[in-house]
């Protein structure tokens, strides 16, 4: 059985830490909490011309991880 709770909390942790940038599709995982409102997925390109997924939290993702850690 997948731990939710965990890999919420430790997809979260990355996201908020500014690190999470994806190249290629979308995790079901990340979709998931896009759909719940816990993250944005915005497309840009970068300086290199790489174009990428940029992922940040939403206040509700916000309060979701905080909640995640008890």
């Amino acid at each position: 059985m997948i731990d939710y709770k965990e890999k919420h909390c430790s997809l979260l942790a990355t996201i908020a830490s500014g690190e999470a940038y994806l190249t290629v599709g979308t995790h079901q995982t990340l979709t998931a909490l896009a759909l719940a409102g816990f993250v944005t997925i915005d497309r840009v390109r970068r300086a290199d011309g790489l174009r990428v997924q940029r992922v940040t939290l939403t206040a509700a993702g916000h309060e979701y991880l905080a909640g995640l850690w008890y």
